[in-house]
């Protein structure tokens, strides 16, 4: 703002635009275009200053236009998303008394390459205490109605990549793949591969076919931001 008055105090007093010209702001070309003439002789002593601030004036005013309305469009889309959003309930959660069960097996032949690192085996007695759980998987859908209600971005979204199933690569995933697993070598990291894109680019969850498959690549920190949403503490759920 300084140097833009200095600009045009500059170009008044001088009544021929030299000033601004000198500066580098435009501003004599300004004075010119709106004394109508060479900006020289006949110039209304202080032309050029008025000139600037009008022209200033409504680029500022036009710009002041387009952020509103820039603003105004990005509010009416959001609330076109939120309109579309599926409205679905989270599956009603049952109580799983808490008790004593065997975790694990005993036949190393059966999983070779995962019986250790895996923790599959050997068999153990474990203790658990009770616990609510959902009456069934979450579902792709009941998932994209919580992302959509709350923008929540998954890990894997945020990552940009996940493991896939080898057997349900798409053919996009599996000519991309370039790592996997060394002890487990059936899961595939695929770049893209979400929620969204379960098996990898190309493949899209909320088709008919998987909208009602439950929802893979999400974390433990993803379900426990689901579980916060869907069966808040207080408001008729059992909290996360």
């Amino acid at each position: 703002a300084a140097a833009a008055s200095s600009c045009s105090g500059e170009a008044s007093v001088g009544g021929d635009g030299a000033g601004g010209e000198g500066c580098g702001c435009g501003s004599g070309a300004l004075s010119r275009e709106a004394g109508g003439g060479s900006g020289r002789e006949g110039a209304r002593p202080g032309g050029s200053a008025d000139g600037s601030n009008a022209a200033a004036s409504s680029h500022s005013s036009e710009g002041a236009a387009d952020a509103a309305e820039a603003d105004a469009d990005a509010t009416a889309a959001a609330e076109a998303e939120a309109d579309a959003a599926p409205t679905v309930e989270p599956a009603r959660l049952v109580w799983i008394p808490g008790g004593v069960f065997t975790m694990g097996h005993d036949n190393r032949s059966l999983s070779p390459s995962t019986f250790d690192p895996d923790g599959e085996g050997p068999s153990r007695r474990v203790s658990v205490s009770g616990l609510w759980v959902g009456e069934t998987e979450v579902s792709n859908r009941e998932w994209a109605a919580f992302a959509a209600a709350t923008g929540y971005e998954s890990e894997s979204e945020r990552f940009g990549w996940s493991f896939v199933f080898e057997p349900q690569m798409t053919a996009q995933a599996a000519a991309e793949a370039t790592q996997k697993v060394e002890v487990a070598p059936w899961w595939i990291a695929v770049n893209g591969a979400t929620w969204r894109q379960p098996h990898g680019p190309g493949s899209d969850a909320l088709t008919d076919e998987l909208r009602h498959h439950p929802v893979v690549h999400v974390s433990w920190n993803d379900a426990v931001a689901y579980c916060a949403w869907a069966y808040p503490a207080g408001g008729g759920g059992v909290g996360a």
